[in-house]
């Protein structure tokens, strides 16, 4: 790869590569990221090897985007085109970055799930609707969920309509009914206990020194910060870090060390990550047991 390589940041894929560069203005990165793209035009031709531009556009991400200034990304002088949201890995992420288009994509696919769940609950055990409601929907709230789980509420809320929706179709009640009781019958995970669950695991192998995407120098354990032990420290905790904006208090560095600072110490003992999962999940389905006996 060319010395570009020491100003872009490439994450290359099988058939596809991803590109990252910051800057502070915007004028400039417009400057710098064209002469660098010149750079790889030129590596891809000395090399025998072709980009398809037409299918290559950029995202621009940025709290205050400049009105007045409109980013300009060419390569082999054919502009790029600006998308308001792209897809990376399967998540689209948006230029403002509130999950708002994944979150309408997760929930198409989870509607098509409760269409498929409302025709076969009349002709199948309760059983194969579980597997079923496993199969459709589940996978695709799972997915990430660790960086789009904590989005505004008044996206993630619809999530949590429709999976509301999905029990009360599995257990044939009226849409008015309690979602908790059946949550905890059928032993599935509400919305928010999911986004809970999976950033828990995710912070278990943090912990655990399993993690292997480099993200464990966003945290710091509690019993290193201080040479003497106080409670938080011998709680296996992380240090909380200190956050101004509640922007900021959505990201994983500190939603999840306040996730997993929550979860008993019986359970963050344990070292095997399944049984971990067994556990946590358990004790989640306990506090559903728990609401329902005073409904």
């Amino acid at each position: 790869m060319p010395n570009c390589s020491e100003i872009l940041k490439f994450h290359l894929f099988a058939d596809d590569t991803s590109i990252f560069f910051s800057h502070k203005n915007q004028h400039e990165l417009e400057i710098i990221v064209n002469n660098e793209l010149k750079k790889v035009s030129d590596w891809l031709s000395a090399n025998r090897l072709t980009l398809n531009v037409a299918k290559s556009n950029f995202l621009l991400l940025s709290k205050k985007k400049s009105t007045s200034f409109k980013t300009n990304i060419m390569i082999n002088d054919t502009p790029i085109v600006e998308k308001n949201y792209i897809k990376y890995l399967g998540v689209l992420i948006d230029n403002n970055l509130n999950w708002k288009q994944h979150i309408k994509q997760i929930n198409i696919k989870i509607s098509k799930g409760i269409g498929i769940l409302a025709k076969m609950r009349y002709f199948v055990p309760q059983a194969v609707l579980r597997n079923l409601y496993n199969a459709f929907i589940s996978p695709h709230i799972n997915y990430a969920i660790t960086a789009w789980g904590n989005a505004p509420k008044y996206l993630t809320n619809t999530i949590h309509t429709n999976l509301n929706k999905a029990v009360r179709i599995i257990c044939f009640e009226d849409f008015k009914a309690k979602a908790t009781p059946l949550f905890s019958k059928l032993r599935f995970i509400k919305f928010e206990d999911r986004c809970k669950l999976e950033t828990a695991k995710f912070m278990h192998d943090i912990y655990n020194n399993n993690d292997v995407s480099n993200l464990n120098t966003l945290f710091e354990k509690a019993n290193k910060r201080h040479n003497y032990k106080t409670r938080h420290a011998n709680n296996n905790n992380f240090s909380l870090p200190f956050i101004r904006t509640d922007t900021r208090k959505k990201f994983l560095a500190f939603n999840g060390v306040k996730i997993w600072n929550q979860v008993p110490l019986e359970i963050k003992n344990t070292r095997s990550k399944s049984n971990f999962t067994k556990l946590y999940r358990n004790y989640i389905l306990q506090t559903y047991s728990a609401e329902s006996d005073k409904l």
